[in-house]
């Protein structure tokens, strides 16, 4: 099988021997468009105005069509945005460092 990474940024995969697996990023990064609407501006108790929105996902793009034998590893949004699409994965079980930074992940998942 064949991966493609459609994130903007390399994906660690830890292996159960703790081998790491890299699979770099592959230009354009596959995304999904938005659109933001501002509902209302809301006062904090420290008189901070914070604007406050909607945002809805639509359309994904950069996102080939399914190729045999070829996994995208794409977003949780992408993945999301696509149901249909069974050739499309996802980090799971994040690794994180002793700064709580993410640094790879143990697995890929299907998102229902």
């Amino acid at each position: 099988m064949k991966f493609i990474n459609l994130t903007p940024h390399p994906i660690q995969i830890w292996d159960s021997d703790k081998n790491v697996i890299v699979y770099q990023a592959t230009k354009p990064s596959a995304r999904c468009t938005e659109e933001f609407e501002e509902i209302g501006i809301i006062e904090d108790e420290n008189d901070n105005w914070i604007r406050i929105g909607e945002l809805s996902y639509n359309q994904v793009y950069n996102l080939p069509e399914p190729q045999e034998n070829t996994f995208y590893i794409v977003s949780v949004l992408v993945a999301q945005s696509c149901p249909d699409r069974t050739d499309l994965l996802v980090p799971y079980d994040l690794v994180r460092n002793e700064n709580g930074s993410i640094t790879g992940c143990r697995s890929l998942v299907r998102i229902k």
